[in-house]
């Protein structure tokens, strides 16, 4: 890590941090398979704008999937509200024309159509950006995205009076590039609406798994707004909307008519500096605490599993190194049963496993949304006497919160303590 002073008076962006080497946690592997590639997972801290963005993101064609049943979940409860209230935008009407970057703006513009806003198109990948594998992913998609003439687009849907752009904003390694080539599809009074996840939570409590290595960007709403406004918009609206996880944030913007804004410094800025520094601080007291936790709960020779073979769960084990304590992944999905995560060679099993092989532990890694209903439904599981423990800070059974006094863990001389 490189040595900086602590204070936005730095002009440069420097790295804050390195996670050391991390693997591609959409790797999947099977008994045929070696390993999943791994590379430096690093943060660094822009500090004109006070993003936090990985220090070198991971190769484009590492990234995209190997496996077509691979799924992405966005939340979506707001989304009724967020159509009503961009139709009723000043200058929008039935004739006004609704565009989307990607599927995962599909849900929106089908809402917008609902209300009777005929006008709707999307970028189609084989048709406008020339993509015809169809393993491709958002990944794929901003890199030729940013690299092919607007022209194209243009010609095949005309421009768009509101242009959607859900949760991609975070994947663009070259955000000035790509947001160049949003506003080159968008009418010069038309809007652009950019969502993307709010982290401020997970920095705050200090949440590894909001790291990713598909997300180069991690914005709070100030440096998102930072960012927007230095690229030349005007902010019409702006909220982060609460979310079990993490929340998202939404703006709506138009292009200044005054053009760019050039200011270098913000009052901010320490204060971004300052979450990021604490976040690390608490990742390193938790690798510590955790780790040793579970080799505790290893000590009875019981298996510890973890469900969800997701992202989340793979960066949970990643980061805190817990690959040699953990016996094995439970997932439902059949795609993924019988496979091995990226990491440890942990065996990826159903549910079943939960009473075949009697885990002491299993730690919760799927969205903390699913939480109660995965509980109630292996309700035999805790009668047995297992136990479920959510890996997110801040969540309704957070490890830590549950087993910190050690209570179901027998022991002559002392109960473990966090």
């Amino acid at each position: 890590m490189r040595s900086k002073p602590a204070s936005s008076s730095v002009v440069e962006d420097f790295e804050i941090h390195s996670f050391g080497l991390h693997p591609v946690t959409n790797r999947f592997l099977d008994l045929y398979d070696s390993v999943a590639p791994r590379y430096p997972l690093g943060l660094s801290i822009e500090n004109k704008t006070g993003l936090v963005r990985l220090s070198q993101p991971f190769p484009t064609s590492e990234l995209k999937p190997r496996y077509s049943w691979l799924t992405c979940f966005e939340p979506e409860d707001h989304l009724d509200r967020l159509a009503k209230f961009l139709v009723q935008l000043p200058g929008i009407n039935h004739t006004s024309t609704f565009a989307g970057f990607s599927s995962k703006d599909d849900s929106t513009l089908e809402r917008i159509s609902t209300l009777g806003y005929k006008s709707c198109w999307r970028i189609c990948p084989r048709l406008d950006l020339d993509i015809n594998d169809n393993l491709s992913g958002i990944e794929t998609f901003i890199e030729v995205f940013c690299n092919l003439p607007s022209s194209k687009i243009i010609s095949n849907h005309g421009k768009a009076d509101v242009f959607l752009v859900r949760h991609v904003l975070e994947h663009a390694n070259n955000l000035p590039v790509f947001i160049e080539k949003i506003k080159a599809v968008v009418r010069r009074d038309g809007y652009i609406v950019f969502e993307v996840p709010d982290c401020e939570r997970s920095f705050e409590v200090g949440d590894c798994t909001v790291l990713w290595e598909e997300h180069a960007c991690y914005f709070t709403k100030r440096t998102l707004e930072a960012v927007l406004v230095n690229s030349g918009f005007h902010i019409v609206e702006s909220c982060s909307i609460p979310y079990p996880l993490e929340n998202s944030l939404v703006v709506i913007l138009k292009l200044t008519v005054q053009g760019r804004n050039t200011e270098e410094k913000a009052s901010y800025l320490d204060e971004e500096l300052r979450r990021i520094r604490s976040f690390i601080a608490k990742y390193y007291f938790r690798k510590s605490n955790i780790s040793r936790f579970l080799a505790r709960v290893k000590m009875d020779n019981k298996p510890i599993a973890v469900f969800g073979a997701g992202h989340l769960t793979f960066t949970f084990i990643s980061l805190y190194g817990l690959e040699k304590l953990i016996d094995f992944i439970v997932d439902d999905d059949s795609n993924k049963s019988n496979l091995i995560a990226p990491l440890g060679g942990i065996r990826i099993l159903s549910s079943e496993a939960l009473y075949r092989l009697s885990p002491k532990l299993c730690l919760l890694g799927t969205n903390p949304i699913k939480h109660a209903t995965l509980v109630s439904r292996h309700d035999s599981y805790l009668q047995a006497g297992g136990r479920f423990g959510s890996i997110f800070p801040g969540t309704a059974n957070y490890l830590e919160d549950l087993f910190c006094d050690g209570s179901w863990i027998e022991d002559d001389e002392r109960r473990f303590r966090l």
